[in-house]
């Protein structure tokens, strides 16, 4: 499993749909875990980007929440708050992973940083509840790498606020 979810990071940290579509189902049968060694990630949340990735937001969602979940029971902060991060970017209509640098600039697998390119599929105006829901996220995200210095993601998640303000 791990070499699978290992794989399936590295074609988001690409951007690489095709190899996102073939690997996400290999990794799913994963996703009730809570952490994958070597990598220290939780597949639900590698998987949230995945489908983020391909447009399927609402997958997408249920993978970040079942991650919160997992992460939740062993307090693995890294990880749940990079699914915080999903959720508001999600909400905010940036579709769950749409980033403009494409690689990591360093950090550990736990914080991979930047991840993959923005999906095509059209998405819908956030209504305001969802606004206000991905808002709450991102908070709780910045507060999160801040706290643990993940500077790659607090990064990204800091970029989202600035646009709330513009």
């Amino acid at each position: 499993m791990g070499l699978s979810i290992f794989s399936l990071e590295a074609a988001l940290v690409l951007g690489d749909r095709e190899a996102v579509a073939f690997l996400a189902p290999l990794v799913a049968p994963a996703a009730s875990l809570s952490a994958v060694l070597p990598v220290n990630s939780t597949p639900a949340r590698v998987l949230g980007d995945a489908a983020a990735l391909l447009g399927e937001m609402e997958q997408a969602r249920a993978y970040y929440l079942q991650a919160l979940e997992n992460c939740a029971k062993i307090g693995f902060r890294p990880e749940a708050a990079l699914a915080h991060l999903g959720l508001a970017e999600l909400g905010l209509g940036a579709g769950g992973t749409g980033q403009e640098n494409p690689a990591p600039t360093g950090g550990s697998s736990a914080d991979p940083g930047v991840v993959g390119a923005r999906s095509t599929r059209p998405r819908p105006q956030p209504t305001p509840q969802e606004r206000a829901e991905a808002i709450r996220h991102l908070d709780i995200a910045i507060r999160e790498f801040r706290d643990m210095k993940m500077q790659p993601s607090l990064e990204r998640a800091l970029k989202h606020r600035e646009l709330l303000k513009a």
